[in-house]
């Protein structure tokens, strides 16, 4: 939702110099995570014959350069996968010599200042998509997949409001968590047989912040502490966010004397095949919410079947720990293996693997039992989730152990 503010590095920087610190900010501000943007920028700096040291936190970017320290203050950034690859691609060009630092400066100005990949209209179907095969997702009824699929086009909507706004950007998650809650209540006022919490999370599951928990446990397990300790911060006070939305809509509710209904059957409990239907729809979801280029839908698609079959399979026989570990030792497997054959980022094709792993809803589901007093249970739900993220970051150390990757990205 965050927009690209014009450059800090200033104009009396060396050409090469600059081209560098344009390409930090820049990557940094489409979501690179520090352990894989301080690799790039030292391989980089390599090839251009400079001295350099770096050190990122999600909300700058320091670096020293040939004895002369830049801080650059770069708000936190969404996911954009398309601009991840154009600007690796830039990189690439400049250290193969194909173009000069001042023409790889002038190309990442290009590609940011480029409109965004998808229509609005095309971005709020994928919100919608993505809500809808999340109640599937988490056991829930098809009744539960049709509100899902209404909290989804509102808060999507919200959603292309935020990213021109500033000040509502800064209480989108307590609005989108109340409506998509409220939205919940409202359907079991009216008397459909409604999972209030499948359908709260399932509106909210494009904000849930899972992937953030786990680039923040595998900066920490990286050794980039700083990173990883802010970033775990920031995952604590949106899920708060969140849960004050869920708990104001509660309330309303209960004072409206509106009852939680039954939840009806889930269909998930004997077709365990409808989680594996409805995931071509799900991937291409994802895709168009992570910016990523629809050329690679096809290899997306075998990533995650990879990743998600693995990771049901291992959980049904084990527990979702174990489905975790081993779902994200494929995803890296293969990610690493498509992005060595492909020249392409790795997190091009993880990042939509992880989104179907990442542990998000669970601490949403943390933070709503401790607003509900159940003191034991959210603490019993938030050791879960810290396992999970856990045994994600473990699965793609291993992975990278396994088949590494050529590029930092």
């Amino acid at each position: 939702m965050t927009g690209h503010p014009r450059s800090e590095v200033g104009e009396d920087v060396e050409p090469r110099a600059r081209f560098l610190l344009e390409l930090g900010l820049a990557l940094h501000r489409n979501g690179v995570s520090a352990f894989r943007l301080e690799g790039a920028l030292t391989k980089v700096a390599e090839t251009l014959g400079l001295r350099t040291s770096f050190f990122s936190t999600p909300t700058a970017l320091m670096a020293s350069v040939d004895g002369r320290t830049h801080l650059l203050r770069a708000e936190p950034g969404d996911v954009d996968l398309d601009r991840m690859c154009a600007l690796d691609e830039i990189g690439n060009a400049v250290i193969a010599g194909e173009l000069s630092p001042e023409e790889g400066t002038a190309s990442i100005a290009r590609v940011l200042a480029g409109p965004p990949p998808f229509s609005p209209l095309v971005t709020v179907a994928a919100y919608v998509a993505a809500s809808s095969g999340a109640a599937l997702f988490l056991a829930g009824s098809l009744v539960d997949c049709a509100v899902g699929a209404v909290a989804g086009l509102f808060i999507g909507g919200l959603a292309l409001v935020a990213g021109r706004s500033a000040d509502f950007a800064r209480v989108f998650l307590i609005v989108t968590s109340l409506f998509a809650a409220g939205l919940a209540w409202a359907a079991a006022a009216v008397g459909l047989p409604v999972d209030l919490q499948v359908v709260t999370i399932a509106g909210l599951i494009a904000f849930v912040p899972g992937l953030s928990l786990t680039v923040a446990m595998n900066e920490l397990a990286t050794g980039h502490l700083a990173s990883g300790t802010a970033r775990l911060a920031y995952v604590a006070i949106v899920l708060v966010q969140m849960g004050l939305g869920v708990a104001l809509a509660e309330r309303l509710s209960t004072a409206l004397s509106v009852a939680a209904p039954d939840a009806a059957p889930s269909l998930l409990l004997e077709s365990r095949w409808l989680i594996f239907a409805l995931l071509p729809v799900s991937v291409l979801a994802f895709a168009v919410l992570l910016r990523a280029r629809l050329r690679d839908y096809g290899w997306l698609l075998l990533a995650g079947g990879a990743t998600l079959g693995v990771a049901v399979a291992v959980s049904e026989a084990g527990d979702p720990v174990s489905g975790s570990v081993l779902g994200a030792l494929t995803a890296g497997v293969v990610s690493n293996g498509l992005a060595r054959w492909m020249n392409r980022p790795a997190a091009n094709f993880l990042v939509p693997s992880l989104f179907l792993l990442v542990p998000g809803s669970v601490g949403l589901k943390s933070v709503d039992s401790l607003l509900a007093h159940d003191v034991l249970g959210g603490v019993q739900t938030a050791f879960q989730m810290s396992l999970i993220a856990v045994g994600l970051v473990g699965g793609m150390l291993v992975a990278n152990v396994v088949l590494p990757a050529r590029r930092h990205l």
